[in-house]
């Protein structure tokens, strides 16, 4: 079978990581698997070789429609794949216009009604009413989290046509066996930007250094944030505790050693950096933000604190430290995330659209 994908990059986050994903296992399956890419960057991930990547040269998703028609008029008659919910739109759009014939399943990685809310004042009055007006016409929907499904079906009418598929995780048995040696260190992995929040995981970390002096917290990515993060760690009297390691692109230490990892986001899709942690059997602790977290974390894994409560994210720290924790219970917890299971899951609804 032809499976198309379309992305505005390969470059970074969690949903790039997810489309290289589901792309290679599908190309194992003797399918053919295209991937078109928004941008000229290459990829930070590993992709089969087997999967054909198109990059349609760097522009803005408003800017993308001559792109987009172009694949889309090549690829007519064939369903498409597209991992951002602007390019959706304007991929609907090319559609209507020229009437061709391909199915747009668009897959939905965050909780729109509180993403729009971040987003600048033209954002909210351009491309909010037109989701909200348009986006139900879309031919079928891929949602990360049951807390997205809930969004889309309460504020964008989505209300049929959809499918709830958890991100993947690639599990490495061998890892069950290996002995687990933690270091005095708490770990944050992602993009340092305004949506995940990141301050209030420093304030915490400020609280709880009073009951553990001698740990530190590992932060790992880039972003525009980092400045305002070292000048908040500095101002708490912190920075010799706080560690900015950057962009990494093998994370598997970093997971490996620290006692546990935590996230502080305003809002999430079905957060990668949580199922990651768990994969290395380090607990995990995060804000019950909509959504995600609530999905993933139970008493075996980690714990879900009170939404943008830095007291209780605090609290939620010294007890992860002090619990004792069944470490290979942590990692299969992750038994349903397996790349397997959800790649078929993908192929299932593809087919049924």
């Amino acid at each position: 079978m032809n499976y198309y994908i379309i992305i505005n990059s390969l470059i970074g986050g969690g949903t790039e990581k997810v489309c290289c994903q589901i792309s290679s296992r599908l190309s194992q399956d003797k399918n053919d698997v295209t991937i078109f890419v928004l941008d000229d960057e290459g990829s930070s991930y590993e992709v089969s070789d087997k999967v054909k990547i198109v990059y349609l040269g760097k522009t803005s998703t408003l800017k993308s429609f001559w792109k987009l028609k172009k694949v889309l008029k090549d690829i007519n008659g064939h369903s498409v794949l597209i991992f951002n919910h602007e390019l959706s739109l304007v991929a609907l759009l090319i559609k209507k216009l020229f009437k061709y014939n391909v199915k747009i399943i668009s897959r939905i990685n965050n909780t729109l009604s509180v993403t729009i809310k971040h987003k600048s004042k033209k954002y909210q009055y351009v491309v909010s009413p037109l989701m909200k007006a348009f986006y139900r016409h879309i031919d079928g929907y891929i949602f990360q989290s049951t807390g997205i499904q809930k969004d889309m079906n309460d504020n964008y009418s989505v209300n049929e046509r959809y499918v709830v598929i958890n991100n993947p995780i690639e599990r490495f048995k061998s890892d069950v066996d290996k002995e687990v040696k933690k270091e005095n260190y708490i770990l944050y992995v992602g993009r340092l930007v305004k949506q995940k929040n990141i301050k209030d995981t420093i304030k915490a970390f400020s609280l709880f250094l009073n009951t553990f002096p001698d740990y530190k917290l590992v932060i790992v990515g880039d972003g525009p944030e980092k400045e305002s993060l070292m000048q908040l760690s500095k101002k708490l009297g912190i920075e010799s505790n706080v560690s900015f390691a950057g962009h990494q692109k093998n994370t598997k230490p970093y997971y490996e050693n620290a006692k546990l990892t935590v996230l502080s986001s305003f809002n999430e899709g079905f957060p990668n950096v949580l199922l990651e942690s768990i994969l290395y059997r380090t607990p995990i602790v995060s804000y019950d933000c909509p959504s995600g977290p609530r999905d993933i974390i139970n008493d075996h894994n980690g714990i879900l604190v009170e939404y943008l409560s830095v007291e209780k994210l605090a609290e939620a720290m010294s007890f992860c430290i002090n619990k004792s924790w069944n470490y290979n219970g942590i990692y299969h917890t992750t038994e349903k995330y397996s790349l397997e299971k959800i790649t078929s899951q993908y192929e299932k609804f593809i087919k049924s659209i």
